[in-house]
């Protein structure tokens, strides 16, 4: 019997919005004219996974229904986390009303907030998948991954993959698109990870340079993964991200006719609410410079700055998926939970 899950965002938030959001793999498709996202994701410390399906009211609430799970309160923060529900959007909405050309972006997509990986950990693993292949081709690396070593959810009418475990992922074997190379550095990462070298928490406390040098410990991690994992999987918000491998960084350009730069300003230093405008900037541009579109703001950059913190029925899938990937092949069933373009070194 799934159980229940509410968010209460504050501030502007659209689930249709974040389910749209175009970043890393995919782990659920919308239905836009429903509201819904279904997510299945290793719960943080790694007992057990959860599958969700959200719904949002008119009046903006999230309600949610967790399949699989004990630990309900941990779901429900790492969902909020994944959502950037764990920051306050009206300070967000506050910048927008002072600068024009925040209001532009924040105009053209209503109630976007960045979408993040579902930990730190599958953040580390999707780098090395991702590394030296086309998006879509590492998405069904991942997602014959977690079919033979993760657990799949009934969730809504489909079915979906959670990602294999830390202590599952150590049996992970050479398959199409996943060469013995991958493999040993995925085990680094699931090593890493019940180390507690990647719990979100720990991550956030530190100051982000140290925390990326900690991620780019791991092989096969190098700086521009380090921050994909450091900004986008810990809900880190005064963080300018990179720009992503193959795809045009945003043009700083003027919401003038003119077309002439925007002069940077001087002054005091920017609010919280400016600060945490930084990395959600990044995130309104991410969609529309898959579009082409010209946006009104300067050339990301990898800049860290002070940090502006977070204030039913599963079955454990095993075999053969797509190649080789696990020794395990049979398929058990359980209620409840389970007990850039260049290779960076």
């Amino acid at each position: 019997m799934p159980e229940p899950l509410t968010l209460l965002p504050r501030g502007p938030f659209s689930l249709a919005a974040a389910a749209g959001f175009e970043f890393g793999p995919s782990t659920g498709r919308p239905e836009p004219a429903r509201d819904l996202m279904r997510l299945a994701f290793p719960v943080d410390g790694f007992r057990e996974h959860a599958g969700v399906v959200l719904r949002q009211d008119p009046d903006g609430a999230v309600h949610g229904e967790v399949h699989g799970a004990g630990d309900i309160e941990r779901v429900r923060r790492q969902v909020a986390r994944i959502l950037s529900l764990d920051h306050d959007g009206e300070a967000w909405a506050a910048v927008g009303e002072r600068d024009p050309v925040m209001g532009r972006l924040q105009a053209a997509h209503r109630g976007l907030r960045p979408v993040l990986f579902h930990s730190p950990y599958e953040g580390a693993a999707w780098s090395i998948i991702s590394a030296r292949r086309p998006a879509r081709q590492a998405a069904e690396v991942r997602r014959r991954l977690s079919e033979a070593l993760g657990v799949e959810f009934e969730l809504a009418g489909e079915t979906l993959a959670a990602f294999p475990l830390p202590e599952r992922l150590l049996e992970v074997e050479p398959a199409p698109g996943l060469p013995e190379e991958k493999c040993e550095r995925l085990r680094g990462v699931a090593r890493a990870a019940l180390e507690g070298r990647l719990d979100p928490e720990r991550l956030q406390a530190m100051d982000p340079e140290e925390a990326m040098a900690e991620v780019r410990s791991l092989k096969g991690i190098g700086p521009f993964y380090a921050g994909l994992v450091v900004i986008r999987a810990t809900g880190l918000a005064d963080v300018l991200p990179s720009r992503s491998p193959g795809r045009s960084a945003p043009r700083r350009t003027s919401t003038a006719s003119t077309g002439r730069p925007i002069p940077r300003r001087s002054g005091p230093s920017p609010s919280p609410g400016d600060r945490s405008a930084r990395g959600r900037s990044c995130s309104c541009g991410s969609p529309a410079t898959a579009r082409g579109d010209r946006l009104p703001f300067a050339r990301a950059r990898m800049v860290p700055a002070r940090r502006s913190r977070p204030g039913g029925t599963a079955r454990a899938a095993g075999g053969v998926a797509g190649g080789h990937l696990t020794h395990a092949g049979r398929e058990n069933r359980v209620r409840g939970h389970e007990g850039p373009a260049k290779q960076e070194r």
